[in-house]
């Protein structure tokens, strides 16, 4: 009979608690799925830190799942290797599966890309290599001017050669990129998949700007061949990230490196693959497109021709085309569109005689298409932020923005 009491006091226990311990779960998946979004929300936006900061707490005052836990490490692992930071990344791979990014190690010990600049605004000009095809102008990409011991050479500024900068092997030898025992493969525009190895540059100049220890993927020499342009050379998205602000003028063919810059809305995301993303407006759809300096010509892929396959026969031409991209160039088959409206960053273009691709590239599931350097031409004047994230184009109709 004495333990009756005992037993209904355990009983009142779980009845008052029980509900409680419930509820505060409820509660904690609620505060870990609010985290996680805006986690997420950061890293795609390119605030690494922040993102990781949030993703840390989330681990360290969470209870997760296994599943949930590696998926934490795998989003620390992503946002440590697009900010540079090697070592960490390989620590937060350990963590996610037990396995490391052979590159991410070999990177690891290098020494940190950095950049060093006066205190006032820096500029160069540009020069525009246009491309035409059968007679018809289809874009073109810009070059700015880069000096390696005193020698100089134009650049192409791609953003689309994602994590490194890119150059041939005879470029590398002559302008003293020496190898730093890394090896590396990826696949380019076409779709092949390309060996590169890792080299470093110990110093470059952009005007006064001063860039220390750049990495470049460096390519057979052949490999980047195309008919209409040279590609021997690229700026990538980590001189990108490094420059800070770009203001493209147009109209006098000059870049300007600003050393003060305010805050803007970031409009610009970015997937695990360095590549960067931003909405368009496409004859009244808002769609998903890359944003690629290096694509000369500004044209929709082949997920936009799925989802409007029959408009697109109906009213398009079909037409064949080469693609040309690192390791080689591939047949593609298209449909021509005469007129096609876009809406993006504040502005407003309408690409002639614009592609819809059929065949399936480098085609990303929920990516409608590429915004190229046409698109950034067009406009009077181009502000591009890829450590901040954000792109807005204007023209002298319009100074009040």
């Amino acid at each position: 009979m004495r333990r009756i009491p005992f037993l209904l006091f355990f009983i009142l226990l779980f009845l008052l608690s029980g509900p409680g311990s419930i509820a505060q779960g409820r509660r904690d998946k609620a505060a870990v799925d609010s985290l996680w979004d805006k986690a997420a929300n950061l890293g795609r936006h390119g605030w690494f830190e922040e993102s990781n900061a949030v993703f840390q707490d989330i681990l360290d005052n969470y209870k997760l799942s296994r599943r949930e836990r590696r998926s934490a490490y795998y989003w620390l692992k992503r946002n440590a290797q697009l900010s540079g930071d090697y070592q960490a990344s390989c620590d937060y791979a350990e963590k996610a599966d037990g396995s490391f990014d052979v590159l991410c190690l070999s990177l690891a010990s290098l020494p940190v890309q950095s950049i060093e600049r006066p205190d006032r605004d820096v500029s160069v000009p540009y020069q525009l290599d246009s491309v035409f095809k059968d007679g018809k102008y289809r874009g073109g990409v810009l070059r700015i001017p880069v000096v390696f011991d005193g020698r100089r050479e134009w650049l192409i500024l791609d953003n689309g050669s994602a994590k490194f900068s890119a150059v041939t092997e005879s470029f590398a030898a002559a302008h003293h990129i020496r190898p730093a025992g890394a090896t590396g493969k990826g696949r380019g525009s076409t779709g092949e998949l390309n060996s590169y190895w890792i080299g470093i540059a110990d110093s470059l100049s952009v005007g006064d700007l001063l860039v220390r220890n750049l990495l470049f993927a460096v390519y057979p020499d052949g490999s980047m061949e195309n008919p209409y342009l040279s590609f021997d050379s690229i700026l990538g998205s980590n001189f990108f990230r490094l420059a800070g602000e770009m203001r493209i003028d147009n109209q006098n063919h000059m870049v300007t490196f600003p050393w003060k810059y305010e805050d803007r809305t970031s409009n610009l995301t970015l997937n695990g693959g360095d590549q960067h993303f931003v909405d368009v407006v496409v004859m009244g759809d808002t769609l998903r497109m890359q944003l690629d300096l290096g694509a000369i010509s500004t044209d929709l892929s082949s997920h936009y021709y799925k989802r409007n396959k029959k408009a697109v026969r109906t009213a398009c031409q079909a037409d064949t085309t080469r693609v040309f991209g690192v390791g080689g160039s591939r047949a593609a088959t298209v449909y021509r569109v005469k007129e096609l409206p876009l809406e993006a960053c504040e502005g407003c273009f309408v690409k002639e005689n614009a592609a819809i691709f059929t065949d399936p590239m480098r085609d990303d599931p929920g990516v409608y298409g590429k915004l190229g350097a046409d698109f950034i031409l067009h406009f009077d004047t181009v502000i591009l932020n890829l450590d901040r994230m954000y792109l807005y184009v204007l023209s002298a109709e319009d100074p009040s923005k």
